[in-house]
């Protein structure tokens, strides 16, 4: 399918500027969709226990996410964050973060996160056909704008909230002027 529009032109120049194939990037952002639709779907107090405790531990889940995005096959994704057991909080946080940005950027956003919201990560199950009716839009609409929301969610995860909270991480670290271990986020 062949998009033109605005968000859709932003996110392709964007992969280009940072030497990654679009394509790519997009079918790893839905795959990371389906992974926490798959794992992540459920009230915070439901999610096991896990490593995710420390400062130290955080930076490291986040690095491998990072790597992950940057180096794995878009095949291979999804299996890939489950083999590497990813924190469950830790993708649950940064999915969050990402969708309550996608709130504060304007109209368009607010769409992609309600689209993304319903379709991913809600606790009751969405059909396609349910969202489109909540959002009232058309079929081609729909798909385009769940396209373009994917695309620029895992894009902005990516290149916005997890390099923010490895910079937050590494600075915290450095000021308490401790080894990292002994630093519970908090």
């Amino acid at each position: 399918m062949k998009h033109s529009s605005r968000s859709w032109n932003y996110y392709v120049r964007l992969c280009s500027s940072m030497n990654v194939d679009s394509g790519e990037t997009y079918r790893k952002g839905k795959e990371f969709l389906l992974y926490y639709r798959e794992t992540c779907r459920m009230p915070e107090a439901m999610l096991p226990p896990d490593l995710y405790e420390t400062q130290e531990s955080r930076l490291r889940q986040y690095r491998m996410l990072d790597s992950l995005l940057r180096n794995s096959d878009p095949s291979d994704f999804r299996r890939s964050l489950g083999k590497e057991k990813l924190s469950l909080r830790m993708v649950k946080d940064i999915t969050t973060e990402t969708m309550d940005n996608f709130t504060d950027m304007g109209e368009d956003y607010r769409l992609y996160a309600s689209i993304l919201e319903k379709k991913y990560m809600a606790l009751n199950h969405y059909t396609d056909g349910d969202i489109m009716e909540i959002v009232n839009i058309g079929t081609t609409a729909y798909y385009n704008h769940l396209k373009e929301g994917t695309a620029l969610f895992i894009m902005h995860l990516w290149r916005v909230v997890l390099p923010k909270r490895q910079q937050e991480l590494q600075y915290s670290i450095k000021e308490n002027g401790m080894h990292p271990e002994e630093v519970v986020y908090g």
